[in-house]
């Protein structure tokens, strides 16, 4: 399904918190909660 946003509005696909950073630290649940990561899938034409 292709979708086609109208206006200035954008499609957004949400990707999960990692666990564990780059160097080996694990993260807490609190966290995990704070950072919000996106993919841009699609954006309107306004």
């Amino acid at each position: 399904m292709k979708l086609k946003p109208l206006a200035d509005n954008v499609v957004i696909k949400a990707t999960e918190a990692e666990e564990t950073t780059k160097s080996g630290i694990v993260l807490t649940s609190a966290a995990k909660e704070k950072p919000q990561v996106a993919v841009v899938v699609a954006v309107g034409p306004g």
